[in-house]
């Protein structure tokens, strides 16, 4: 990096309960220069119809409306190689959900970024990337919180695609015990990547604003990467810090980048989830089996949790529709 110049990076925690087709009318109103935008596109077991859709529908046409031919960036992320953490036959470094791409291909604006190139970087990482990486881990206790509630998968960390360097006392952990500190780490490559992209292109000179919108709304997933106790200074101590261990990239001006947390909701409606927490295992055609995949094939998955749904007017009217009531009732 040049000796001369600086990196200044602010984090705005934006932790307010939004519908994601309001958020790009909101980035407009506040005159957001050239937003960079992440969406967790593909998850773990690929793209689903049901999501592509949600997500064309209530962001990326949004988008289109609202900038119309103003410049800014869609970062559609592929999820697909964290189903390593629970599958240790699934290799981290290379598992791509390849269907999604060609889908990526017709939006105007939207890049394909998949999370293998996260556990590549890894394994590529320079001494002094490992330096500031282990010193994350043993130091920023909030970021372990994440997986406090998950179940044990029985996984050492030694037996998936992750490299030595992390070190004993790392990688003798399940799989599961990690996965929100990795979380972390890979929120903070993602934000690099934008801004070395920008750097490249010569298009640093604005600020790069970079957009994480993640499902949840005030319970998102902000939470794995938000210090409570100091609140957006450590994060944006640590972006600054693996912004200058990268060796290869040269500044020729002051650099400032901005970092937002949106979340959005996604669930069903209490009343439904109330029902559906009683009758889920008796009724599989409602939101949580029977999606199919993006693919020639579109084989049928199971989802682990309820696939992500906008709060719209059709689940209220669902809840008012005789036949949902007398389909729900009928599962005993």
């Amino acid at each position: 990096m040049g000796k001369n110049y600086q990196t200044t990076v602010k984090v705005i925690d934006g932790s307010q309960r939004l519908y994601l087709k309001n958020v790009p009318e909101l980035l407009h109103k506040v005159d957001l220069v050239n937003p960079q935008c992440i969406l967790w596109y593909s998850g773990q077991y690929g793209l689903t119809k049901r999501s592509r859709d949600f997500y064309e529908n209530n962001f990326i046409t949004p988008m289109v409306v609202a900038f119309d031919k103003q410049v800014y960036g869609v970062w559609l992320y592929d999820l697909y190689a964290w189903a390593g953490l629970r599958d240790a036959s699934i290799p981290l470094s290379s598992a791509v959900f390849k269907p999604m791409y060609p889908i990526i291909a017709r939006y105007k604006k939207c890049t394909g970024k998949a999370s293998n190139e996260f556990f590549m970087a890894l394994h590529a990482a320079n001494q002094a990337e490992q330096g500031l990486i282990l010193n994350i881990l043993e130091t920023r206790h909030f970021v372990w919180n994440g997986s406090e509630g998950f179940e044990a998968r029985g996984i050492s960390c030694y037996a998936i695609d992750l490299p030595p360097w992390l070190g004993g006392k790392f990688l003798s952990k399940d799989t599961m015990e990690v996965y929100s500190a990795l979380q972390y780490i890979e929120s903070l490559w993602l934000v690099r990547e934008i801004v070395r992209k920008k750097i490249i292109s010569d298009d640093a000179k604005n600020p790069v604003n970079v957009v994480f919108l993640l499902p949840g709304g005030e319970e998102s997933e902000s939470n794995y990467y938000i210090d409570k106790s100091n609140p957006n200074e450590v994060y944006a101590q640590d972006i600054k810090g693996l912004i200058e261990c990268d060796e290869n990239l040269k500044l020729e001006h002051d650099v400032e980048v901005n970092v937002y947390f949106y979340g959005f909701n996604y669930s069903p409606p209490i009343e439904i989830c109330g029902i559906l927490k009683l009758k889920r295992s008796h009724c599989p055609w409602v939101f949580f089996y029977g999606d199919e995949l993006v693919s020639d094939e579109a084989p049928i998955i199971e989802l682990d949790s309820p696939p992500i749904l906008d709060n719209s007017p059709i689940i209220e009217e669902l809840l008012m529709d005789p036949i949902f009531i007398k389909k729900i009732n009928s599962c005993e």
